[in-house]
């Protein structure tokens, strides 16, 4: 792309028992898995990332419309997004803020906002920019993010096929509209939970703090 670095990716895996003991301290907080993992990206870039300490810092988290629209597996990009805006003030207790996540996105998943975001994506759309030169998309910066956390989820995935086994899955890819945006992509197979973080311009150390943040919280 015209003007932006390539992309740096790292990846790194839970293993089931460590996952089965975040999967279970979330329940007991009440929260989800996803709500945790926004969490723990946040607070893990905020204590190493200056920029973030001073700034309104905004995640998103993609949400699949497929079970609200009824459609099943349907193919196509079937997704909303859920903005989770973190300020310089702001400093809950981990889980508390895993909470405050998990407890937001509801509202994100209904028709209503839906239709926001589409709207939103066609008004971007129907500017015809340039795909080559980041500068003409998105011009007052509607879409633009520090942290986007994907979470694919832990569906029904096949990992055999004949003498072939499916050993690891690192799902990736790169977002925002600033080299600066840190991507996380998050699926879980077979009950381990596979973790890519992808950036231009990526923060130090920030899938290994994050990730070592979150199993920390629940011990």
């Amino acid at each position: 792309m015209l003007g932006f670095p390539f992309p740096v990716v790292s990846s790194q895996q839970l293993e089931a028992d460590t996952l089965a003991k975040v999967i279970l301290r979330a329940r007991q907080e009440k929260t989800t898995v996803h709500g945790a993992l926004v969490a723990a990206f946040i607070s893990a870039g905020k204590a190493s990332f200056a920029p973030w300490r001073t700034e309104p810092v905004a995640c998103l988290s993609p949400i699949d419309l497929r079970p609200l629209l009824k459609l099943g597996s349907a193919a196509g990009v079937l997704t909303t997004i859920h903005p989770t805006i973190a300020m310089p003030s702001d400093n809950p207790q981990f889980w508390d803020f895993a909470r405050l996540v998990s407890g937001a996105m509801p509202g994100s998943r209904t028709i209503e906002a839906a239709r926001g975001g589409t709207l939103a994506v066609r008004e971007v759309v129907s500017q015809e920019p340039d795909p080559y030169d980041p500068a003409t998309v998105d011009l007052r910066g509607f879409f633009n993010h520090h942290l986007m956390v994907s979470n694919y989820g832990a569906g029904e995935y096949r990992t055999d096929f004949g003498s072939l086994k499916l050993a690891a899955l690192y799902p990736s890819h790169i977002s925002g509209g600033t080299p600066d945006t840190q991507t996380i992509s998050a699926i879980t197979i077979a009950g381990v939970l596979y973790v890519t973080h992808a950036s231009r311009a990526p923060i130090q150390s920030f899938l290994k703090d994050s990730l070592t943040l979150l199993i920390a919280s629940c011990d």
